[in-house]
């Protein structure tokens, strides 16, 4: 699924673009389905026993329910239940229900049952395709839901997208950047990278008036009046380099598979934050 236009154009806050405190119908399908292969599909569970020995934690467990109320004659009937609370319950205990499923069926001592109840190894990894696919902000880690993106990072990337008047070629590049990020049809990692550091470049432009200006040259002349500390220029200088050696993102030699999300988010986040700071920086200045 493509970004919308309001994403696009900045409109729609980043915080719902990586559906961090929301989750919509094509992410919990999504889960749903990995639940459903990894559980239910190659599972045994649909054999009377090892189908209750299956609920039955699920019930004593997770859902802290009376295990009385389990239909014993036809366990796959109690899917049913789980299936029915889990469209209609709260995005975060969704999460919750992940790191159940994800964390295994070590508290069963019987080794017969838990060898048929499911794999949760590979819902674990079905799960985190599903979470960067549909850009969610959390993955699993160890069998347990981590945010892969803070407050701080998403608050930098929106004061980034809404620069005004000789900044706005920045925010149009992070804008771009974000939206090649977080296309849920066919995210670009690279030109993410290379939108995000042209948001950099931009910025330099404007501190130095010199639309020929490089990173250099910008700290140079916003050291005229605030002194910049040596291993800050250093951290990003070297940063600025990564794109710009003779393998750079910057020469569109670097393909697909060498830019994970992590990488490209990461560049996003850093490239916002500098604009900002940049931006900051240049108005004491003035």
């Amino acid at each position: 699924m493509a970004l919308r236009f309001s994403q696009r154009a900045g409109k729609t806050p980043i915080r719902n673009v990586l559906q961090a405190e929301e989750m919509d119908d094509v992410l919990r399908a999504g889960i749903w389905n990995c639940f459903q292969i990894a559980f239910v599909e190659d599972g045994d569970y649909i054999q009377k026993d090892i189908g209750l020995a299956f609920f039955r934690r699920m019930w004593h467990n997770f859902f802290k329910r009376p295990i009385d109320t389990l239909e014993r004659t036809y366990p796959s009937h109690n899917l049913k239940d789980v299936r029915e609370w889990f469209f209609k319950t709260k995005w975060h205990e969704v999460y919750d229900f992940v790191e159940y499923l994800a964390q295994g069926p070590e508290d069963d001592t019987n080794a017969r049952y838990r060898q048929h109840l499911g794999h949760p190894s590979s819902f674990a990894n079905m799960c985190n395709d599903i979470l960067e696919r549909e850009v969610s902000a959390y993955r699993l880690v160890k069998g347990q839901v981590m945010p892969i993106t803070e407050e701080a990072e998403i608050e930098a990337i929106e004061s980034a997208l809404f620069q005004k008047g000789p900044w706005s070629t920045c925010a149009e590049h992070i804008r771009r950047s974000a939206a090649l990020l977080f296309d849920r049809g066919k995210p670009n990692y690279p030109n993410a990278v290379k939108e995000a550091i042209s948001a950099v470049e931009s910025a330099c432009c404007v501190v130095t008036g010199n639309s020929k200006a490089t990173l250099g040259q910008a700290l140079k002349e916003i050291e005229k009046s605030h002194p910049l500390h040596a291993a800050f220029k250093e951290a990003f200088s070297k940063l600025y380099g990564y794109t710009s050696d003779a393998g750079g993102i910057r020469h569109g030699s670097i393909v697909l598979a060498d830019v994970t999300f992590e990488e490209a988010k990461y560049m996003l986040v850093a490239c916002s934050a500098f604009v900002n700071y940049l931006k900051g920086i240049s108005a004491k200045g003035a």
